[in-house]
């Protein structure tokens, strides 16, 4: 994953150095002494990191605005600062290591003596065997008391059979749509999701703890309780609904929701006919059609 953004990270090294080079070439040339050179060099490195900052920021907003379907069309790198920005508003400090010489970690996480390496892998295919044996010697490496795969596909059987036998924690797309969705109700301070991470525990929904610090309407109680269900189950659910309809009325599948309609259904949960037009694909006649129905089979799945 990260050899596909290692050319990217390159040429920006590679710009940051010649905007170095000529902000020295135009303080010799301006002042004509070493000073000169130095305040335009310095000047230079203050913009770089006051644009740093900018970016930072600017990718910390548009993490809160990212669904699944924009994670899957995350780079690699773009992929671990997500991860690393996650976890940063569970109380971690991510560290992230170089694109190359890593040592089989691509972040690094800690709060207080707990350091956990990380592997974070945006795939389209499950992830192999290769995660998890890169992450194991990363442990003695970073002095490290646990180690993560993180992606935003699932796994294959036999990283899972290596991971649980080297207790390295896999946390798959299921329980990443989970960290958004408590991460983004957090920031937009409708709920404050209170989260503790055991490397020993085989599933995070296992050890987290969800409390409901404000007043918030029953929609969106009702969401938070439905996010219990796995995406897995609810998918498969939702499915089974289309497929039902599309024989029902003669239509092809997709004219009753698209993939993307359907992922999107998924991560955002609609309980109500009011969130349900906020999700893409979804207008008016679709609503009015299968609208009802669709909000009851996600309301009503934790009860089946």
């Amino acid at each position: 994953m990260r050899n596909r953004t290692k050319r990217v990270q390159k040429e920006i090294e590679s710009i940051i150095g010649l905007l170095v080079l000529v902000a020295g070439l135009v303080g010799w040339y301006k002042f004509g002494t070493l000073k000169g050179v130095g305040i335009s060099v310095g000047v230079t490195f203050g913009l770089i990191i006051i644009f740093s900052i900018w970016r930072k920021e600017r990718f910390k907003k548009r993490v809160q605005q990212s669904r699944i379907t924009e994670i899957d069309q995350m780079s690699g790198i773009e992929f671990e600062k997500y991860v690393g920005t996650l976890f940063e508003s569970l109380g971690y400090r991510a560290t992230y290591t170089p694109t190359t010489g890593d040592f089989g970690a691509d972040l690094i996480l800690k709060k207080g003596k707990e350091i956990i390496v990380v592997q974070a892998k945006r795939y389209k295919r499950s992830v192999g065997i290769a995660a998890v044996q890169e992450v194991i010697p990363a442990m003695k490496m970073y002095n490290a008391s646990a180690a993560w795969v993180i992606s935003n596909s699932y796994y294959t059987k036999a990283a899972i059979k290596l991971a649980k036998s080297n207790h390295v924690r896999m946390i798959n797309r299921d329980e990443l749509i989970q960290l958004g969705i408590n991460f983004r109700k957090k920031q937009a301070g409708l709920s404050e999701s209170v989260q503790t991470v055991e490397a020993s525990t085989p599933l995070l929904s296992n050890v987290q703890e969800v409390k409901l610090t404000n007043k918030i309407e029953a929609s969106i109680a009702a969401t938070l309780e439905s996010e219990a269900v796995s995406a897995n189950e609810l998918e498969a659910h939702l499915k089974k609904y289309r497929l039902k309809k599309s024989r029902e009325s003669g239509l092809k599948a997709f004219h009753i929701f698209t993939n993307k309609t359907l992922d999107e259904l998924v991560e955002k949960r609609p309980v109500t006919i009011d969130e349900l037009r906020q999700i893409r694909g979804m207008g008016e006649k679709k609503i009015a059609d299968f609208g009802a129905e669709l909000v009851k089979v996600i309301r009503d799945l934790k009860l089946q």
